[in-house]
């Protein structure tokens, strides 16, 4: 479209997914700023947060930097590795958003001079000849190039949006600048002695909140030593290279610092924004803000600042907004931005959407009462999940509960905000699945030739106790654009739901074994046909079964056809199956949990906020047997029954 820019926080970026690469600072590593990555995540960002070299469980010698160099080109050897073995490339170009916090921000700063966009293509590169993944051999000031690429270059390269950075160390702050005979001494040893940790550390400059340097040192993975001499004189140098090319930073960016930082210096952020080129750039001084911008917080008032910053933080990199004169807007730019919109605003938590779509299917507008036409409220099933309130209004008989408030302050604010009642949303101080939601519970609102109810489900779904995790499946799930090249029909749905690319959790059906099933069909169905796509399901020598329980299918028959949410994927079909069964393949999902916690576990990683809060380290050990005993669970029921009294025989 003629008059749409091509990037910036103003592009829109058609067609493209969202990653936001996140750079840790001095002496840390990127999982520290886990407690704020959901805020990023549930505003549909990808995160990327790698530990930059000598930091977290990344190689080299602890928090020892003989050329500050090395973490730019670090980062882009990061950034490449993750676009060039994306499942998505090719099929979409992912917008690109830096974000660095102290060293992290320097990082982000000399990585934008240092790899410029390209002129001549928006396009990501699509072999690794290129892409420049050097590191880099020599210092600051020593005829370092490091394969650098210049704007004039036609070589493509990974197109940056936008950056934003908080309290970048482009100078430091009086309280922290090491003694002028503690640098004298590191100039003259450094090149003997570079890993020696005599220089001063920030400890007491980075918070007045001891918590703060309490949760610190707790952590195994921070470096907690001093400051060593080679490390030290590369951020004195990288701050001097920076400032000597701060002209070369030109892409959309935004600036935050706070006046009461003590390591890095909020004035010498306030000159290289001076300096800066690009007309799209902003900063902001955060009055009494201290080096720590966005830690979690011990009081309302911290929890409060945290908060601003973190929204500062994702509204600019949510800008959404296309520039297109009136004359040119055409019906296809119309419809552009349309799903644009749809595509790139905040994930929806599971609730809202459900609850969404059930005022839908009842013919209810966002705030509770019948629209014209629709069927009645006194129709059986329809107070099972709403009751009416006076003046004609239908309230959802449901209770948000979130420790975190973030998510429901959407609901509250959002299109059905007068819907719900506010009693109801409870909150702490700190698109398939409302479909499989709507589906399980279809057979409570509408009538249907063979309903069920969901004490059913677990009558005919666990046979232990303890094998209680059911496996969801969903189908059609098929885009508008593909829905007039699928029949949809009835064994082809059945078949569907025994694929893993239906499931809600990623396992392969097929290396393990079902007990039993329930299929819940909505719309245009008929018992015959069901009848038949399940006797089809048992020929499948794919599809195994325990032996040692009867193969049993739980039928459910909803006459109601599913309901489509305007400006959804999913494309309107007149059926649909969502399937809820119970196999020992699920197995497989406990088993990469364990391996996850066993890595954090080994690191002892965020165990210290948990022990914080009263928890125990015997409870981990004793959750960790408890799912090694659950996985034991079900590789036993999966054995057949011959397999067992071949075993006993043997005693």
């Amino acid at each position: 479209m003629a008059g749409e820019p091509e990037g910036g926080w103003e592009d829109g970026g058609r067609g493209r997914g969202r990653d936001l690469v996140l750079v840790h600072g001095l002496s840390d590593y990127g999982l520290r700023y886990a407690p704020h990555f959901q805020h990023f995540i549930r505003a549909g960002f990808r995160m990327i947060v790698p530990d930059l070299p000598g930091y977290g469980r990344s190689t080299g010698v602890n928090s020892y930097l003989p050329s500050l160099l090395l973490l730019p080109a670090a980062l882009h050897v990061v950034l490449t590795d993750v676009v060039q073995n994306d499942l998505n490339h090719g099929r979409e170009q992912r917008k690109v958003f830096l974000s660095g916090a102290s060293m992290g921000g320097w990082t982000v700063l000399y990585y934008l001079l240092k790899y410029p966009p390209s002129t001549s293509s928006i396009r990501l590169a699509d072999s690794a000849s290129e892409f420049d993944t050097s590191l880099p051999t020599g210092g600051l000031g020593k005829g370092y190039d490091g394969g650098e690429r210049r704007r004039g270059e036609e070589k493509k390269r990974i197109q940056v949006a936008g950056a934003f950075v908080l309290c970048p160390m482009v100078g430091v702050a009086k309280n922290s600048r090491p003694h002028w005979i503690t640098e004298y001494i590191g100039r003259a040893i450094v090149s003997l002695a570079g890993v020696l940790p005599i220089a001063t550390s920030v400890r007491g400059n980075v918070s007045d909140d001891p918590s703060v340097e309490a949760d610190f040192f707790a952590d195994p993975l921070c470096y907690h030593g001093m400051l060593r001499v080679g490390t030290g004189l590369s951020l004195l140098g990288g701050m001097i290279e920076l400032d000597r090319r701060a002209e070369e930073i030109d892409v959309p960016i935004r600036l935050i610092h706070g006046s009461a930082d003590r390591v890095t210096s909020h004035l010498a952020t306030l000159q290289l924004y001076d300096r800066l080129p690009n007309d799209d750039k902003e900063i902001e001084i955060y009055e009494g803000y201290e080096h720590i911008m966005v830690k979690v917080g011990r009081d309302e008032a911290d929890d409060q600042k945290r908060q601003k910053v973190l929204v500062d933080w994702r509204s600019c990199t949510m800008r959404e907004v296309i520039s297109v004169s009136p004359p040119q807007q055409t019906s296809a730019a119309l419809a552009d931005h349309r799903l644009l919109s749809q595509r790139f605003t905040l994930v929806k938590p599971i609730g809202n959407a459900c609850w969404e779509l059930y005022t839908i299917e009842h013919g209810l507008s966002p705030d509770g009462r019948l629209m014209e036409g629709s069927p009645s409220s006194s129709d059986d099933g329809f107070s099972t999940f709403f009751s009416e309130a006076g003046a004609g209004k239908h309230v959802p008989r449901s209770l948000y509960v979130d420790l975190e408030p973030n998510v429901i302050d959407e609901v509250r604010n959002g299109t059905y905000r007068s819907l719900f009642h506010p009693e109801t949303m409870i909150t702490g101080k700190e698109d398939a699945a409302n479909n499989f939601v709507s589906s399980i519970t279809a057979s409570l609102r509408f009538d249907g030739s063979l309903n069920v109810d969901l004490n059913e489900f677990q009558t005919n779904l666990v046979p232990f106790p303890r094998i209680h995790f059911p496996l969801a499946t969903y189908a059609p799930v098929i885009s508008a654009e593909k829905a007039f090249h699928e029949s949809n029909s009835v064994s082809e749905m059945t078949i569907s739901c025994f694929e893993s690319n239906n499931q809600m959790v990623k396992c392969d059906p097929r290396q393990g074994k079902y007990m039993a099933c329930c299929l819940l069909y909505r719309g245009d169905v008929v018992p015959k046909d069901v009848n038949a796509a399940v006797a089809n399901v048992r020929t499948k020598r794919t599809i195994q079964f325990v032996d040692w329980c009867p193969t049993g299918f739980k039928l459910g028959i909803c006459n109601e056809p599913p309901a489509l949410v305007p400006g959804g994927d999913l494309a309107k079909v007149s059926r649909s199956l969502c399937m809820l069964s119970n196999t020992t393949s699920i197995a497989t999902a406990w088993a990469r949990l364990d391996n996850k916690f066993d890595l954090l576990y080994s690191k002892r990683a965020f165990v210290h906020w948990y022990v914080g809060e009263g928890m125990e380290e015997g409870e981990f050990s004793e959750a960790r047997e408890d799912l090694a005993a659950l996985e034991k669970d079900y590789e036993e029921v999966g054995i057949d029954s011959g397999d067992n009294e071949e075993e006993e025989g043997e005693y």
